[in-house]
């Protein structure tokens, strides 16, 4: 209004003024109705339905086919040849069901063990885990590749001598049929089988260290036994009148024919030069020797099978100068790969 007020002082004559106020207030009164009638009658008339939403599609990811469309090649640039390595400790221990039997008189008995049953789950079966931990002696977070489980269901006293042959070894034969132990093992997935006995007189087992069935070629230190052909077991006989350090010793000599058999490498991890055998350190003077403080020179730590393991000084002190600490050490130097052959023979 101040502005309007102003217009009219200074270009309207007084006299005309009124005039002139009349015409513009006709002009807004007439745009202000043509603006609201507009707007009125686009109120009538009739909205159009909308149409359907569009349904958005999504995108498919596309998955590999046996023909993928081509792709343009990346050409890296050339690398050096990397530095062999040794394969990882498997992220999933195998798992070995165990069917133990022992041979015991009644009452009381020579047995090293103790309780053999509680000496195998609570001594012998953890040892042979623990064994199978690539390192395991310098990496405490190492995990096993074999797990040995015994179930109480699988556990069996006989209270008379164990069953002979004719020419007096075990009767391998009778302990199967007299079990059914083919169709048990196949059906509970039985991979070893232990059975404790005097090591003479009338309880005297007259086993093998290890014997094995299966038709899979597996050899061990024992028999291969004719019984039960399409499944793999090995069968240990041990001595509960010895202890832990011959019990793992009888389990190391499976070991090494099994490893022998499928990765001949194992004969250059098993040198004098590298990590011996079950039986001898590199730096033995006579069998069993053990606890030699004598210094070597080796690569069992950092051996590896292209010949580039680096050779360091050793003596008995790097395992502890005992059987039974030597035993474990030797086999957590196994590759780590080597151990699905006992874990998954079939």
């Amino acid at each position: 209004m101040n502005i309007m007020k102003k217009f009219l002082t200074k270009y309207v004559r007084k006299k005309d003024r009124t005039s002139f106020f009349i015409l513009v207030s006709s002009f807004l009164c007439f745009v202000i109705g043509f603006v609201l009638g507009n707007w009125m009658w686009d109120q009538t008339l009739p909205r159009p339905s909308p149409g359907p939403v569009p349904t958005v599609i999504p995108t498919e990811t596309p998955t590999p086919s046996d023909n993928p469309s081509p792709s343009p090649t990346v050409r890296p640039s050339p690398s050096p040849t990397p530095t062999p390595t040794l394969p990882p400790v498997s992220n999933r221990p195998y798992t070995i069901n165990v069917w133990l039997l022992v041979y015991r008189p009644q009452g009381d008995y020579v047995n090293e063990t103790g309780d053999s049953i509680a000496f195998t789950k609570n001594t012998l079966l953890p040892a042979m885990n623990n064994a199978s931990k690539y390192k395991g002696y310098e990496n405490p977070q190492a995990q096993s590749s074999l797990r040995y489980i015994l179930a109480d269901e699988n556990v069996h006293v006989e209270y008379n001598p164990p069953p002979h042959r004719a020419n007096g070894q075990y009767d391998y034969e009778g302990l199967f049929q007299k079990y059914d132990l083919c169709a048990y093992a196949t059906q509970h997935d039985i991979k070893t089988v232990i059975l404790w006995a005097d090591g003479l007189g009338e309880y005297g087992g007259g086993m093998w260290e290890a014997a094995i069935t299966g038709s899979k070629g597996i050899p061990t230190n024992g028999e291969i036994l004719s019984t039960c052909p399409g499944k793999t077991i090995v069968v240990y006989g041990l001595n509960y009148t010895r202890g832990l350090a011959e019990a793992m010793e009888s389990y190391g000599h499976h070991l090494e024919r099994a490893f022998q058999f499928y990765r001949p490498v194992y004969t250059s991890w098993a040198d004098q030069d590298s990590c011996g055998n079950v039986h001898n350190p590199p730096n033995f003077r006579f069998e069993y020797d053990r606890e030699n403080t004598a210094s070597f020179s080796s690569d069992c730590r950092t051996w590896r099978s292209d010949g580039t393991g680096v050779k360091e000084t050793l003596s008995c002190a790097t395992w502890g100068c005992s059987a039974v600490t030597w035993i474990p050490w030797w086999m957590q130097n196994a590759s780590a790969d080597w151990w699905k052959i006992i874990g998954s023979p079939d």
